[in-house]
């Protein structure tokens, strides 16, 4: 088995619009049901799928999809921001074998979600990490906040939330946008995002929660000792192709002397037409 996790996308339709998601910039047909069970089949000797979207509860058809991937993959889990969920499609991916929710849950506090999300639905979310709660012993629920300048200041009360008032919450991702040099995007991310630089006083704040995992974030960032929480292991299967995590990855000219390069994520390839790169600092 590969210690990795493969994704696939199976949508790019979703209700929101958030400031850091290219996917309505570079719209394309959704993938077939056959596309996806071709796909689904590459996906065996990793330890864990992904299905993600856009919005994964939008297609009709996700428990067949949920099916046919655990018959083909031991661990499945689906990457939504739960504003489709109600109990009786909750119980029915439960019944087909879903390991795992995945929550975009981006701020505790309202404003700032539905900022993000160019969204009016943070009270819909709110709902439905109460019907979780009841079905809590029945699936593993984790959440992913990814980081903006509207929620990078206030990651450390994000985490506090979740922990006070949802705690059967089992696991904490804190990702940082992937960037893609879409026509039209950059100025636009440029506008929404933050620099990594700006971020390392943030999550420095939220202590060393083993619930927490990092993704897209290089450990002279998150600092030395969260190491072991670091999460890069991820390929994207597309059209019958298996396209690694480190694709899309590279490290400046000072990180050749990093101690820890071996273990880090680096920056994405395109961080550096969005923001200065001087902020890496090796490892000795």
């Amino acid at each position: 088995m590969i210690n990795k996790e493969a994704e696939i996308h199976v949508t790019t339709e979703c209700p929101h619009n958030c400031v850091f998601c290219s996917v309505k910039k570079h719209p394309h047909p959704n993938p077939t049901i056959n596309e996806i069970k071709k796909d689904i089949k590459l996906s065996k000797p990793f330890r864990k799928l992904i299905l993600s979207g856009g919005e994964v509860l939008l297609r009709k058809d996700i428990s067949e999809i949920i099916k046919f991937a655990k018959a083909n993959q031991k661990y499945t889990l689906i990457e939504t921001n739960l504003i489709f969920l109600n109990e009786k499609l909750l119980r029915k991916i439960i019944k087909v074998g879903l390991n795992e929710l995945k929550i975009s849950f981006h701020s505790h506090d309202k404003n700032s979600y539905e900022k993000i999300t160019q969204s009016k639905n943070f009270e819909k979310l709110l709902k439905n990490m109460e019907l979780l709660r009841k079905y809590r012993s029945k699936v593993k629920i984790s959440t992913n906040t990814v980081i903006t300048r509207y929620n990078y200041r206030s990651l450390y009360k994000t985490i506090n939330f979740f922990e006070e008032k949802y705690p059967f919450i089992e696991e904490i991702r804190i990702s940082y946008p992937r960037f893609y040099p879409i026509k039209g995007h950059k100025n636009y991310s440029k506008k929404h995002l933050v620099s990594l630089r700006k971020i390392k006083k943030a999550i420095n704040k939220i202590g060393n929660n083993k619930k927490i995992l990092f993704e897209n974030i290089p450990l002279c960032i998150i600092n030395d000792k969260r190491a072991e929480n670091v999460n890069w292991d991820v390929w994207l299967i597309k059209q019958g192709k298996i396209l690694t995590g480190l694709e899309g990855r590279y490290f400046p000219k000072k990180c050749s002397e990093c101690k820890k390069r071996e273990k880090c994520q680096g920056l994405h390839r395109y961080y550096s037409l969005y923001f200065n790169e001087n902020f890496v600092k090796p490892f000795k």
